[in-house]
């Protein structure tokens, strides 16, 4: 089973966007420890009031990258829009 700790850079990529835009928006977005303890608390099932918008569709990406047996059936999935990292980041 893949841990969704080990995909940072695929966590339900439109979530994420929405996390951070809203932590932004909102001057609740100081510093990334804040951001990586919040989405970890959420991860956990803490209410956390800033993510109650998208929280279904949040909670429903975690269930499958908790259910994903490996990153190749996360590429099945259009929505998740996975490439290949490029540049500096190429083959991490």
């Amino acid at each position: 089973m893949l841990h969704a700790s080990t995909l940072p850079a695929i966590f339900l990529g439109i979530a994420l966007d929405k996390i951070i835009d809203t932590l932004v928006h909102t001057g609740a977005f100081g510093a990334e420890p804040f951001l990586v303890d919040k989405t970890r608390r959420f991860a956990e099932g803490e209410r956390i009031k800033e993510f109650e918008s998208f929280q279904q569709q949040t909670e429903k990406g975690l269930e499958i990258l908790e259910a994903a047996p490996s990153l190749d059936s996360l590429r099945q999935l259009r929505s998740n829009r996975l490439e290949a990292l490029s540049g500096d980041r190429a083959g991490e």
